[in-house]
């Protein structure tokens, strides 16, 4: 048994609602500068559109209505206090989608978190340090392993652990051929690995989470909500915007979680493409496994929050 998790005070950079008032008043400061670059490289982009109804199911599954932060990996081994490539590509796809203007009259622009908001998490526990601590993992040499008292039982996990056997993989992440452990996903008939062609991913996992926020005890007792996009590799992460633009497999996941507020959905990533020219690996397309309700046990959640030191 490992010690627990001992919350850390996330980055706080506030959620914006004016854009060019926050920029005029922080642009000297460093997170008013993170907040200029991605708003500049949204706008380079071609402007992204999606179905009302596709907006409706997005919004109804996780919640993205009210005030929200959105808080990208930045703790990867490989890639230091930068920000995970792939978490950034799908940084900024949502974070176009969220200034759609069928979404600003929710007067909602999306920065980077303060605790006390809900939080989209963008990232696995490996590359991001809030979806690390809010699923219950602790970081110990080259490994990810789980609390074994975490309040909240999750169907779909990612074994983070180092084995013997684990095979390596590769894959162009930031212009680079990037190495890193093939992590399967723990489901409940078993284990998932990725499929691997001459040491080269040829499909990937992504898991997407609704569950409480459990980054302090304010979030928790205000009942903010925390959604962590976590692919097995950041390209499964990237695969969100297939999944966003997916209207057959957002319906399968709105018939399997009904009404449950939280819950969890595992995707298969089944076509990825590594682009030589460009030293970038795309996900081509997505299909959905399996989606169930999570059962939340106040009695646990707030055992649990009574260990941490605020």
């Amino acid at each position: 048994m490992y010690p627990p998790v001992i919350p850390i005070p996330i980055p706080n950079v506030k959620v914006v609602f004016d854009v060019n008032a926050f920029l005029k008043d922080y642009v000297e400061r460093p997170s008013g500068k993170v907040v200029k670059w991605i708003k500049e490289e949204v706008e380079k982009r071609k402007e992204r559109k999606l179905e009302e109804s596709k907006f409706k199911l997005i919004t109804r599954l996780f919640g993205i209505k009210d005030k929200v932060g959105l808080r990208p990996g930045g703790e990867h081994p490989a890639f230091g206090n930068y920000l995970h490539p792939d978490d950034r590509e799908a940084l900024f796809y949502i974070t176009g989608l969220i200034n759609n203007p069928k979404l600003k009259a929710h007067q909602k622009w999306i920065g980077i978190v303060d605790p006390a908001y809900n939080i989209i998490c963008l990232g696995g526990p490996v590359s991001n340090f809030v979806t690390r601590q809010n699923m219950g993992y602790q970081r110990k040499g080259d490994e990810f392993l789980r609390v074994s008292d975490f309040p909240i039982d999750f169907p779909f996990l990612f074994d983070l652990s180092k084995e013997k056997s684990r095979q390596i993989t590769k894959r162009y992440t930031g212009g680079k051929v990037h190495k890193e452990y093939n992590w399967p996903v723990i489901t409940p008939s078993g284990l998932l690995n990725s499929k691997i062609k001459e040491g080269w991913l040829e499909e990937n996992y992504l898991i997407i989470t609704r569950m409480p926020n459990l980054s302090n005890k304010i979030a928790w007792k205000e009942r903010k909500d925390l959604i962590v996009i976590s692919g097995a590799h950041g390209t499964g992460t990237r695969a969100v915007e297939l999944l966003f633009e997916n209207e057959k497999a957002l319906k399968s996941i709105a018939e399997e979680v009904g009404e449950a507020r939280y819950h969890q959905s595992l995707l298969r990533v089944p076509e990825i493409i590594h682009d030589a020219q460009r030293h970038d690996t795309l996900p081509l397309r997505i299909e959905h496994i399996k989606s169930e309700p999570l059962l939340i046990e106040d009695n646990r959640i707030n055992s649990w929050l009574r260990k941490m030191k605020d």
